[in-house]
Order: structure tokens, then C-alpha cells, then sequence
């Protein structure tokens, strides 16, 4: 019998069970010199017996009647009894299907576990990595990666190998280890680099808290990089912008601004259409989630609010304080970051002529104050300064 187990006993070669009795005549008599008896336990397959289970032999007297031996011989109906220990003394398999996921100065290595019988455990796995080309797979392990096998930490199946050089190629081995010894090293190969996990970012054109005056004003969404419609690097058409884009009246609870969205050919690029003019007010445009990039990494939802303003903003004050021409308008004016001196002409009044007045640096703009720097100083004498502006062509943030 066996202890604790599943086993079943050989049949034939179609059914060969896990244990076999051989089969043998025995007989015991005055006339044996031996003081013993031999019989054989085959185990044919082990695949059910556990570690240091035990298989209990039995020796028990022939069925009665036996008519040459009488009862003699009988012997106890409990036999005598023998054990046999299992114990684990085969090289367990190598690990299967490992992989490699690289990230930025490291490898993940993972595994399927080796298969052993039922009862049967690894102890541990061994995990080196090196950059070498010449080392041997068998080679002992050192702590030189760029000459020998180095030792890497492991945590069940996985191992995260830190503090490699991008780019640079390296072997990795892997074995199970049990209380019968080591199996044969696994060797894959992993290269670590940077792995983009950033989603496809947008910038709104007008910018948010931006100001136009072109009741025509197209909406432009640039993004950092081409965009697709989902994970699965499906294509994003203009026909699906609609599901995406919002254009509304003041903020995102506002009427909804009737209009075309188009996307290029390069997918970097959203042009919003309205379909009539655009009145006088905010004006709240929003892109959802739901773009990606070439990886499928996920872009965030944004928004923008820039207002249509037609009031032209009218002169509140002037002073001149040595090199300094402000103006001081009715409204906060527009960042105008090319914005130059060429727009400007200045003149003034001196001892009864007016003469023209060079101005020096680039004009500046803090909200709703306009400062021109003078070449000279005004003096006392100095009377009725007078600044004219034209627009500028073409325009290109070089507007007042």
C-alpha cells in the first residue's frame, strides 16, 4: 500500500499505475538455508507520490489450505513489515517561456515555474545578467557585469534588474534550484531603454484667456505628436472629431457653437471652422480623453476660454517721465510679444516746432499700460507729445 497518496497499481503497459508487486514463488521450510527472502517493489510512475512519502510492504503467509505445509508456517495475519522512502534526487527542469519588458535603466525578467511531480517543490531560482558576448552560459557567477555573470535579486518567477545602460544589450540566464541540485541554465536577451508613457499633449490657438477680433477666428488644437483614435493605434478622421471637440458660448455649460472640425493629413493638427461669426463675448473650446498617441498612451482632456473683443480700447492717460512715454489704456491690452517701435511715431513740441522723437529698446506691455522708451530725456521745455500707431503687415503677434 501506499500511505497518503493516489497511487494505483501496474497493470499492463497501457495502464502502468504508479507501484508493481513482483511476482514470485516463496516458500519456507526446514529445508531453507536462507534466512531471507527477496521481493521487488517497482515504482513505474512517481507523478502522484509526494516527497518522503512512504510505501509500506507487507509479507503475509500463503492462503490457507496449503497441503503440504499444513499450518505449520502460518504466520501472523498482519505480516511483517517493511518501508520505503521516496525521496527527491532528480534535476528538476528549467524554468519556460521567459521574457524580458525593458524601462529606462532596468529589465524585468519573468518565467513559468519548472514543472515537478506532485509533492515535489523548488527551493529558489538563480537569475545573472551580463553584457558580455564571450562569457559561457556556464560560467561561474562574478560581480563584474561587463565581464562575467553578476548575481540579480529575485521575488518568485520575476526579477527587476536596476541600474543598466540604455541601449546596451544583455544576456540573461535563468535556472531552478531544488533540494537535488540545479537544472540546466534558460538564456534570453533584453535591451533597456526609455519607454515613452506620455500622452499626446495640445496647445489651443487662441491660447486660453487670449483676446481676438476677428469675429472669423478658426480654432486651431497643435499637438506634440500625431494623435489616433484609440489604444489600438486606429486611425483618427475628421469625421470623429465630433465626438471629441466642444465649442460653446462662455464656459462648457454654454450654447453650443455650431461649426466643422477637420484634422491633416499628419494628424498633429485640429482646425475648428464655426460656422457663422463668432459674436462678442467668451468663447469655450474643449478636447476630451479620448486621443492617443502611435503607443497608445493616453492624452488629458483640455480646454480653453479666449474672449471676441470688437470694443477697441481707448486712451485713459499719458504721462512722460524722463525716458519714459506710458499710456494708460480703458482694457487690459493683449500680449503682443513681437510688438516693435516701427508701429509707433512719436513728436513733440519744442520752442514752438514739433520734431520728431527716436525711440530706443521695444515697446512693453504690463495689462492695460503701454510704455515707449525715449533715446533723450524730456526737459521742461518739452511740450505736447504726440504718438501715433499703425498696424503692422503682416500681422504676427506684432499688434497693439
Amino acid at each position: 500500500m501506499v500511505a497518503g497518496g493516489s497511487a494505483t497499481e501496474y497493470q499492463d503497459d497501457q495502464t502502468p499505475g504508479d507501484f508493481h508487486i513482483a511476482s514470485t514463488a516463496i516458500s519456507f521450510g526446514p529445508e531453507d538455508t536462507s534466512n531471507s527472502k527477496n521481493i521487488g517493489v517497482t515504482l513505474t510512475n512517481d507523478n502522484e507520490l509526494e516527497v518522503d512519502e512512504t510505501v509500506e510492504l507487507r509479507i503475509v503467509a500463503a492462503d490457507d489450505p496449503k497441503d503440504d505445509l499444513g499450518d505449520y508456517y502460518v504466520r501472523d495475519s498482519s505480516g511483517s513489515l517493511a518501508t520505503l522512502t521516496i525521496v527527491d534526487d532528480e534535476i528538476p527542469p528549467g524554468p519556460t517561456n521567459l521574457s524580458t519588458d525593458p524601462d529606462d535603466g532596468q529589465l524585468t525578467v519573468s518565467w513559468d515555474g519548472a514543472t515537478l511531480p506532485i509533492g515535489f517543490t523548488v527551493n529558489s531560482y538563480d537569475v545573472h545578467f551580463t553584457e558580455s558576448t564571450e562569457v559561457s552560459l556556464d560560467d561561474p557567477v562574478g560581480t563584474d557585469e561587463s565581464t562575467e555573470w553578476k548575481a540579480a535579486t529575485v521575488s518568485g518567477t520575476t526579477s527587476v534588474i536596476t541600474g543598466l545602460t540604455n541601449q546596451q544589450e544583455y544576456r540573461l540566464r535563468v535556472r531552478a534550484v531544488t533540494t537535488a541540485g540545479p537544472s540546466s541554465w534558460v538564456q534570453i536577451k533584453g535591451t533597456p531603454k526609455v519607454i515613452d508613457r506620455t500622452g499626446p499633449v495640445v496647445n489651443f490657438t487662441p491660447a486660453d484667456d487670449g483676446r481676438v477680433n476677428d469675429v472669423q477666428t478658426r480654432i486651431v488644437l497643435d499637438f506634440d505628436e500625431p494623435i489616433r483614435k484609440d489604444s489600438s493605434n486606429g486611425d483618427l478622421a475628421s469625421s470623429d472629431l465630433s465626438n471629441i471637440i466642444s465649442l460653446k458660448v462662455t464656459d462648457n455649460t454654454g450654447a453650443v457653437i455650431a461649426h466643422t472640425a477637420v484634422i491633416n493629413t499628419e494628424k498633429t493638427k485640429i482646425t475648428i471652422i464655426p460656422s457663422s461669426n463668432l459674436v462678442a463675448g467668451d468663447v469655450y473650446v474643449a478636447i476630451s480623453d479620448m486621443f492617443f498617441d502611435a503607443l497608445g498612451n493616453q492624452g488629458s482632456a483640455a480646454s480653453a476660454t479666449f474672449t471676441v473683443d470688437l470694443t477697441t480700447p481707448t486712451i485713459s492717460s499719458a504721462t512722460v517721465d524722463g525716458t519714459s512715454l506710458t499710456i494708460t489704456f480703458d482694457e487690459t491690452l493683449g500680449s503682443a510679444d513681437n510688438l516693435a517701435n516701427g508701429a509707433f511715431a512719436v513728436k513733440k513740441t519744442q520752442s514752438g516746432s514739433e520734431v520728431a522723437v527716436t525711440l530706443s529698446g521695444s515697446p512693453s506691455i504690463d495689462a492695460a499700460t503701454l510704455t515707449l522708451t525715449l533715446a533723450d530725456s524730456a526737459v521742461y521745455t518739452d511740450t505736447d507729445f504726440k504718438v501715433s500707431y499703425t498696424q503692422p503687415s503682416p500681422v504676427s503677434d506684432n499688434i497693439l
